[in-house]
């Protein structure tokens, strides 16, 4: 969480100076209507180069703000510090679409731990798929972070993960779980923000998530649980 505000605080200072400019350029009189002042050391009117930079912040001060917007949603939600997490992706048929299109091929979930004083984790999702499940499925991976109680944890983490996406529309849920590899560099303390992802490339076919009534109002929800079993000490009591 104080990532996610840190984060945050940054982007209020680049949106006010996004804002700012934003307003410097449309006042400017090389972006008024019917002027056109020629730079000869560029070659570009400074109409046109005005123009692109007004265009430019716009766009940066829209990602900003639906960057904002996710986080915000993350504060709100990526509470649990029991061993499940549901995981609930908005916006279903925006992200696949970008995943296509290759400007956003995977979505991370927000991180939570596993129990108060536990493993940090997050989960990620490729709408359109990865490895072996490209084009086909949807693929899902677990990733083990660097957090606040490595010290005490023990390594590498054995613990086993089940994933499980909820049907809405439908009596079963798409599942799967794993034991974790010991030797994997995926399950060793990070030494760095996060590890490797490992999971399943070809979870779920994309076909069958979309009619097989996983999605309703373009929203899906994914149960990630961690076993704890096998944990000792006062701080899984």
């Amino acid at each position: 969480m104080e990532e996610i505000m840190n984060t945050l605080r940054k982007h209020e200072k680049e949106v006010s100076s996004l804002q700012g400019e934003v307003v410097r350029l449309k006042l400017s009189p090389a972006t008024s209507k019917g002027t056109s002042n020629y730079c000869p050391k560029s070659g570009v009117s400074l109409t046109r180069e005005s123009e692109r930079r007004l265009d430019r912040n716009e766009h940066q001060l829209h990602e900003i703000q639906l960057s904002d917007h996710d986080m915000q949603i993350q504060i709100l939600e990526a509470t649990s510090y029991n061993d499940t997490y549901v995981w609930k992706i908005d916006r279903c048929s925006l992200r696949f679409q970008e995943a296509v299109t290759g400007k956003t091929l995977s979505i991370n979930s927000p991180p939570f731990y596993v129990g108060r004083f536990g493993y940090k984790v997050c989960a990620r999702l490729y709408p359109f798929g990865d490895g072996t499940g490209k084009r086909t499925h949807v693929s899902m991976f677990f990733v083990v972070m660097r957090g606040e109680n490595d010290a005490l944890l023990p390594w590498p983490f054995h613990q086993k993960v089940h994933f499980r996406v909820i049907g809405q529309d439908s009596i079963r849920d798409a599942y799967d779980a794993f034991h974790p590899e010991p030797t994997s560099s995926s399950f060793k303390r990070p030494t760095s923000d996060m590890n490797i992802a490992s999971g399943w490339p070809v979870f779920i076919s994309q076909k069958d998530l979309r009619q097989g009534g996983y999605i309703r109002n373009d929203t899906v929800f994914i149960k990630i649980t961690v076993e704890t079993t096998g944990l000792q000490g006062d701080i899984w009591q």
